[in-house]
Parts: C-alpha cells; structure tokens; sequence
C-alpha cells in the first residue's frame, strides 16, 4: 500500500469524505471486475452494491488483520455482492407469477365471501371449466377440492381411495385444463 492510499484510507476511517473519493478511483477496476460477474441481472446496481461494499470494508479494514487492503477489499465486495444477488434472487423467484397449475392447487377464495355474488360467479366459471375441458367424474371432484380448499387427505378420505391417488387425479385435471385452454 502506497502512502497515498494509506493517507486517503486513514482519512476515511476518520470520516473524511475526500478519503473516500480517492478509494473509489483507485479501486474502480476491481469493483467493475466484481460486480460484472452479475451483469446478467443488473450491472448497473452490482456497481452501487460494490461501490457501497468498498466503502464499508475500507472503514472497517485494519492492516494488523494480517491481509492487504487489496485482498481485504476483493473478498468483502465479493461476499456483499454474492449475498445480495442471492436476496434478489431469491426475492424474484419468490414473486414470479405462478404458473397455472400452482394457480389451481393454491387457488383460495376468501372465506368472508362465502354466499356473496363474486364466489357464487367463480364457482360458476370453475365449472364452465370443468365442463369445457371435458374431465372425469374423479378429476372434477379433485378440482372442485381445490377450488374449496379442501385438502387431499380428506379428499382422500372421502372416497376411500390413497392422498396419491388424488394427486393422480388432481394432475390429470390440471392437464386437461391446461389443454382444453392453451395455457
């Protein structure tokens, strides 16, 4: 480390924001180096994170760690960003929009509208669906379990037959649907 970066690293660590200035052009190559193994998702915020996660480091490094600043700085940006593209990622998966057949399995109406005009209309288009995707006497019964949040173990119970047995039908059903609809 030469005396200019130890001076711009000691006045950052004081506070001083010209120490931090000089860090971030210094350090700008590996900071793009960094956040560009993200440039799938979003370079531009990869850059920030990166940009931020110097920032932090430098204010925390201590040169009696045993590690060089370089070496110091390459893992906690590497580390801040890999956690958080993980978040993003994670984030995304979690808000994607689900496909149609986790639409049916997770369809739930609200139990306060049990007798109003919307669920008895629902119930109505439900079985219109039904009806046009031509389905068994089993896989209407496993979609109409579904539509009433009923589970399958009752389901189950109800007709005397195995949980994976319903699933059978449930799948089947939703085949169909997906068929009959193009989706």
């Amino acid at each position: 480390m030469d005396d200019n970066e130890q001076t711009a690293l000691n006045a950052w660590q004081a506070g001083d924001s010209t120490g931090a200035e000089f860090l971030l052009q210094k350090y700008e190559k590996l900071v793009w180096k960094l956040a560009n193994k993200y440039r799938h998702t979003s370079l531009e915020d990869a850059v920030q994170e990166a940009r931020y996660a110097l920032l932090v480091a430098a204010k925390a490094y201590r040169s009696t760690g045993g590690a060089s600043l370089l070496t110091y700085l390459y893992r906690s940006i590497h580390g801040h960003l890999r956690n958080i593209m993980r978040r993003e990622w994670k984030h995304e998966a979690h808000c994607q929009p689900r496909s149609t057949e986790e639409w049916l399995f997770h369809w739930t109406i609200d139990p306060s509208a049990e007798q109003t005009t919307e669920r008895f209309l629902l119930r109505h288009d439900m079985e219109q669906w039904i009806h046009n995707a031509r389905l068994s006497p089993r896989e209407k019964e496993a979609m109409r379990a579904v539509f009433e949040d009923q589970s399958l173990q009752d389901l189950a119970r109800q007709h005397g037959v195995s949980k994976e047995t319903c699933k059978i039908w449930r799948k089947r059903a939703v085949q169909k649907l997906r068929k009959t609809y193009h989706l």
